[in-house]
């Protein structure tokens, strides 16, 4: 089971940042996952919300802005002030700094519009493209990337009760969708029931789960047969695991 970094090493640095990807590396994660959305002048930046307001010093919508007005925002002392400084980085950073034998989870966290950018990057680094994973919560989006993105594994991203109705045939119907649109897998909320469910249906896919910071939940994922799952806490949990 490989231990992914949730934002980074999130815990103890500034999600989404260079600073908690390379604290990741240190402890040892098999990689990390971000977040992703697409600036006004289409670069594609690692941010979780639609505002930078959470998590910087600064006000700027995503979508609205340029990417040199989104650098400008401090995106490390909400945190801490030894990451005062910390910028929003562009994903282009990201697979510069990380090794390609490391995964890194993509979560897509805006709409279609981004997939052709995101593409055209892969293309550009192409050393990463086996070790990264697009993922969204968007069936639509998933299903286009798996399309659009040749060799890169995609999952999409379930949470019963959320994006995914409650009924009784919830988990043939969700491996059903993922099976017919050939995706590689599903990502799914740290839940026994749910998971111990998923991992029955899709037997040969990936199954990843988050975000377990629990060492005793990590162990009976591991034990259950999942394949990745995302931490905020990298360092316990491999040493509860390993």
């Amino acid at each position: 089971m490989k231990i992914i970094a949730h934002r980074g090493a999130s815990f103890a640095a500034p999600e989404n940042t260079l600073a908690a990807f390379r604290l990741a590396l240190d402890e040892g994660a098999d990689g990390i996952e971000l977040d992703v959305r697409l600036t006004a002048d289409k670069r594609i930046i690692a941010l979780h919300d639609v505002t930078t307001a959470r998590t910087s010093d600064m006000l700027m919508r995503a979508d609205m802005s340029f990417y040199d007005q989104i650098r400008a925002c401090d995106a490390g002392s909400w945190k801490s002030s030894k990451f005062k400084g910390e910028h929003v980085p562009v994903l282009e950073e990201v697979f510069q700094m990380m090794p390609a034998s490391k995964d890194v989870f993509i979560e897509v966290k805006c709409g279609r519009e981004i997939i052709p950018y995101l593409s055209e990057l892969l293309q550009e680094y192409p050393g990463h493209v086996e070790s990264a994973v697009i993922f969204s919560f968007s069936y639509d989006v998933s299903v286009e990337a798996k399309k659009a993105i040749p060799g890169c594994r995609v999952l999409w991203i379930g949470e019963f009760s959320y994006n995914i109705e409650l009924h009784p045939e919830m988990y043939n119907r969700t491996a059903k969708m993922v099976l017919d649109a050939e995706l590689d897998g599903f990502s799914t909320r740290a839940e026994l029931l749910h998971v111990s469910s998923m991992r029955k249906r899709l037997k040969d896919l990936h199954l990843n789960v988050w975000t377990v910071d629990s060492e005793d939940d990590a162990v009976l994922f591991r034990d259950m047969g999942v394949d990745s799952l995302t931490t905020n806490r990298p360092d316990r949990i491999i040493e509860a695991l390993f």
